[in-house]
């Protein structure tokens, strides 16, 4: 028996804190615009806005916003933040924003999103965004700005990432959203809706659990829960709380519980004493809440799970049958036909879906999808697409659209749709079913932002909710003389998914405290409260004849579906309602010096600029005294600096790197630029290199080796095409590549002139291809999917013996015996010239086996890989144990040197935990890997892990 051990597992403590310190530093790529977008910009005192050509009118707006926000947004953290960029992203179609750092900007990506709360979107982004600013300045300080002269910029991002929870990082920007305007997260019942159905049904999760997530239940995102818990925090303690524990944390970097006693220090309670107060208190007031909440008479429609799943917009097809989507933790997003008795059964998985789009009209349920650019990551488009029930094809109805919330109307042949251009111009659209073609584009003189239009029973009128600078309301479209009017007053209350019903208006309100449904007589004025619920619904519908109501109705298991009667007798008016809410907005804002608020009117108009791509094409923002592989985050000791430009199309990293097995090092320059439609890579590598010179007799026997240390300087250009053909629920794609590279090398005195070649080249090209489905949250390989590589590299540029390497592979995913069981084939070939010069091996050698000398090398394996424990244990903030999983492998392998043939193969087992340590985000995966090997009757045990810091980002 032999147990390996590798440098990891000597090095654990230290390789630990190294690369947690080091990840943050790494390159984060915030995506690419295509190449003909031209670029201005604002400068103010403390921002740079950067912004598309045509964009100018909705960068002024951010640039007032990002202004109040610096006034206001730093008060409670007592930071003052350096001047930072801010890069407006507005070709996409994903609604998002984030503080990235190393190198410091703000990426805010400009679509508004469907779901939008009562607040300007672009001001939620420069509040919520200039938050995160906020706080890795203010950990900016102590012995981690000391760290900065280390690592630079990279050193507050990654201080932040190690010592302050997911949960204050983004509880406390929620928090600040919502005390600076007069909407917010922290305001909303729906918000607050999944941690108070999980602490009422399922009582309080351990911390480990609640703060990083179980494959087991369903654990509310750390925006959810970190609110809930900053709030109680500045409510309870006063707003120095959190500047007290974020200063603490960053003087004392080396106690890894510097966080909690910061907590400590104020409340007399560690972090997770305080997460078990604050969530106790939150159980005794919304219990007292749930228990006097009244609910209405309906009945659970879907069928009992143990799973956390979520069925979403149902719709009407007839008086008996139904469409909905379905997600959850076990599943992909699917389109299910449910009949009244709650029977379901899957139609078809769409792509990345908006759920709430879902509608039905004639043969067809139409929807919208998010699908990527071919080339430009940081653009999209949202198509419509159509499902035909007789002919079960699906329709791409447009391409390269914008257009969101589509509803078809009753008998199939045109849809309506909102429509949001690049520069933020807002439409409703009305389109044909036969060829989506616009015979109708519709906007409004004050500029509202239209959210969920809805045709009305006779299609003569559209009912949608709008957004502007005075909130929310509910507007009437006349499309017979092209009237509007607001149903409602506007307000800062969360209104949403209106419908007209006869002369009666449906829509969701929060006005109790919980998400119910509303109806507003449009002849009487009277507003009344249709359906009661304990945590809140969602979508609704009516059947086709209007007496029945089916409704998403949550839980701490996820939205079911709910069927009740519609009956105006038993509807409650607005006077009259039971109004339970419980909130800390009020104390905390008190702690706050102002509020922003912008009037559109009045707002500063800053000069414009142009900026121009070449702009700091070199920007070096962190560098670390060692050297860092990014691929597989290994570390050797060196130094090394890295660039990054604001648009994220330059990259460059150089430094030195110390091989501790070779004795030796190497100098290397790294430079990619991002910004053609093919991605250029120039490398160039300077390192000394071991020359083995055998020297025979003239009889031909050995006499001795010779070892000569040769410097070698390379060069090499390359270029790649990266080609992303993703489509409905398929993740696909091809990526050519090329590349042609110089060697020099430098030959000592003394060395064969036989052997020797100052320069000469090699040649290298090939194709990545894949196309696999989507995952489920617990899904372990793909259901279905086949990755191909391709590659071949010649270097017959040279007068000695040529060489060239072939290289072929391929992936193959098939589902397992059971759910998320799955099955991956590998097969690949190597097939090689030796010559002078050779390449490096591709295609590893099969497990358990160090790799002999081969010229040509064929491998086959299989691996089943399976879940066996969801084990949910929290070992203090140690370690908390999420997921066990093996999996069984057999690998086999033939091989061919000059003379001789040879057969190897092995089999084995492999045992994997998910766990987190010391309360950090990225999970660490821990293995142990048994290999026998049949012919040699050898077998072993290797232990090794890895850190996935995908999470961070």
């Amino acid at each position: 028996m032999k147990f390996k051990r590798t440098f990891l597992q000597n090095n654990l403590v230290f390789f630990l804190l190294l690369i947690v310190v080091s990840s943050q530093s790494q390159i984060f790529l915030s995506g690419e615009e295509p190449a003909k977008i031209k670029w201005q910009q604002i400068n103010t005192d403390n921002f740079q806005i950067v912004f598309p050509e045509g964009f100018e009118k909705q960068a002024q707006y951010m640039a007032n916003a990002l202004a109040q926000a610096y006034e206001y947004g730093r008060i409670t953290l007592k930071s003052k933040p350096r001047k930072i960029s801010v890069l407006l992203h507005n070709q996409s179609v994903i609604s998002n924003g984030n503080a990235a750092w190393a190198p410091a900007r703000i990426n805010a990506y400009t679509l508004p999103p469907q779901d939008s709360y009562a607040e300007n979107w672009l001001k939620q982004l420069a509040v919520h965004e200039f938050r995160h600013v906020v706080q890795i300045e203010r950990m900016n300080t102590g012995l981690t700005k000391i760290f900065g002269l280390l690592f630079g910029q990279g050193a507050a991002v990654a201080m932040t990432g190690i010592y302050l929870p997911w949960w204050f990082i983004e509880g406390d920007a929620v928090v600040t959203e919502t005390v600076l305007g007069n909407s917010g997260r922290g305001r909303l019942a729906s918000f607050e809706m999944p941690v108070k159905a999980q602490l009422l049904e399922k009582g309080m999760y351990s911390y480990e659990k609640a703060t990083h997530g179980s494959f087991r239940d369903y654990a509310p995102s750390y925006y959810n829960l970190g609110y809930q818990m900053v709030a109680y925090g500045r409510a309870k303690y006063g707003a120095n709380i959190w500047d007290l524990a974020v200063e603490n944390a960053a003087r004392k970097p080396l106690f890894l519980t510097s966080f909690s006693s910061g907590i400590q220090k104020t409340t007399g309670k560690s972090k997770r004493e305080f997460y078990k107060e604050s969530m106790q208190f939150l159980i005794e007031k919304w219990r007292k809440i749930y228990e006097q909440t009244k609910t209405s008479n309906f009945s659970k429609l879907t069928k009992e799970t143990n799973n956390y799943t979520n069925y979403l917009n149902p719709v009407f097809v007839s008086e008996e049958e139904f469409y909905a989507f379905k997600t959850g933790m076990d599943e992909l997003t699917t389109i299910v036909k449910i009949d009244k008795n709650g029977n379901e059964k899957v139609v078809l998985a769409p792509g990345s879906s908006y759920l709430e789009s879902l509608s039905a009209g004639g043969d067809f349920l139409c929807w919208a999808e998010v699908e990527p650019d071919v080339r430009w990551s940081n653009r999209s488009f949202s198509v419509i697409k159509l499902f035909n029930l007789q002919t079960h094809k699906k329709i791409t109805l447009t391409t390269k659209s914008r257009y969101f919330s589509p509803q078809i109307n009753r008998n199939g042949t045109k849809i309506l749709a909102v429509e949001v251009t690049p520069d933020n111009n807002f439409f409703i659209i009305i389109l044909n079913v036969t060829d989506g073609i616009v015979v109708k584009r519709i906007q409004f003189d004050d500029g509202a932002f239209m959210m969920n239009p809805v045709w009305s029973d006779d299609e003569t009128k559209i009912v949608m909710t709008v957004l502007t600078e005075k909130g929310k309301n509910i507007r009437l479209l006349n499309l017979e003389n092209g009237k509007s009017e607001d149903v409602l007053e506007f307000s800062f209350a969360e209104i949403s998914k209106p419908q007209l019903v006869a002369n009666h208006l449906y829509f969701v309100a929060d006005y109790s405290g919980i998400d119910n449904l509303y109806a507003k007589d449009l002849n009487s004025g009277q507003i009344t409260q249709v359906s009661s619920v304990k945590f809140g619904i969602g979508n609704y519908a009516f059947n086709p004849s209007k007496n029945k109501l089916v409704f998403s109705n949550y839980s701490s298991d996820g939205f079911a579906l709910a069927v009740q009667a519609v009956d105006k007798s038993k509807e409650i008016s607005l006077e009259h309602i039971q109004i339970n809410k419980f909130s800390f907005v009020e104390d905390v804002k008190a702690q706050e010096k102002g509020m922003v608020e912008i009037d559109p009117a009045n707002m500063k108009n800053y000069p414009v600029a142009k900026y121009k791509k070449s702009n700091k094409l070199f920007n070096f923002h962190s560098w670390a005294p060692v050297s860092i592989d990014f691929d597989d985050y290994s570390v050797q000791p060196g130094f090394m600096m890295m660039s990054q430009n604001l648009l994220s199309t330059a990259i460059t990293t150089l430094g030195y790197q110390y091989d501790m097995d070779e004795k030796w090092g190497k100098y290397f320059v790294d430079f990619t630029y991002r910004g053609w439609y093919p991605i250029v890579d120039l490398k160039v590598e300077f390192e000394p290199r071991r020359d083995y010179v055998r020297y025979d007799d003239s009889a031909g026997r050995y006499v001795e080796t010779r070892i000569f240390e040769v410097d070698q300087l390379e060069t090499s250009l390359g270029a790649s095409l990266p080609l992303n053909f993703s489509r409905n629920a398929n993740i696909s794609g091809i990526t050519p590549f090329v590349s042609f590279s110089n060697i020099s090398q430098f030959h000592p005195a003394g060395y064969p002139e036989s052997l020797s070649e100052n320069n000469y080249q090699k040649l290298s090209a090939g194709f990545n291809i894949y196309h696999y489905r989507k995952s489920s949250v617990r899904d372990l390989y793909p259901k279905w999917g086949a990755i191909g590589r391709f590659r071949y590299v010649n270097s017959s540029f040279t007068n000695l013996r040529k060489s060239d390497m072939l290289c072929m592979e391929g992936i193959f995913y098939v589902p397992g015996l059971a759910k998320h069981h799955g099955i991956r084939v590998y097969g690949g070939a190597q097939l090689r010239t030796v010559g002078t010069y050779n390449s490096d091996n591709v295609i590893s050698f099969i497990r358990g086996m160090s790799r002999p000398g081969l010229r040509d090398l064929y491998r086959f394996s299989a691996d089943y890989k399976f879940p066996l424990w969801y084990p949910d244990i929290d070992m203090g903030s140690v370690v908390y144990l999420k997921r066990l999983t093996m999996s069984l492998f057999y690998d086999y392998a033939y091989g061919m040197s000059s003379n001789a043939e040879s057969y190897y193969y092995s089999l084995g087992t492999q045992l994997n935990v998910q766990t987190h340590l010391l309360s950090f985000m990225a999970p660490v995966n821990w293995g142990l890997r048994y290999v026998y090997i049949p012919d040699l009757k050898d077998y072993s045990f290797n232990v090794f892990f890895s850190i996935d810091f995908n999470v961070l980002y």
